[in-house]
């Protein structure tokens, strides 16, 4: 899981429309075209030094999720759904 946090190339941002400070919304890979959205989006306000940290705990947190739910499905999916 770390090499994943390295491959990190950028993230898909949504501007508020107010001028103030944009949510990040997923992660997206430098290798090939992966995204992965954020079960939570995340506000990127505050000291750059703490928004970032919360980013990459928004990241961790997310991977989880999707971990978890997809050990539960292997149980009741068809392999092949379940790969998909």
């Amino acid at each position: 899981m770390s090499k994943i946090f390295q491959a990190i190339d950028n993230l898909t941002l949504k501007e508020d429309g107010s001028g103030g400070r944009p949510t990040a919304l997923k992660m997206i890979s430098c290798v090939g075209s992966e995204e992965v959205d954020f079960t939570q989006a995340r506000l990127l306000a505050g000291k750059v030094e703490n928004y970032l940290q919360d980013v990459i705990d928004t990241m961790t947190g997310t991977l989880k999720e999707i971990a978890t739910t997809s050990f539960k499905n292997i149980v009741t999916m068809a392999r092949k759904e379940w790969l998909k």
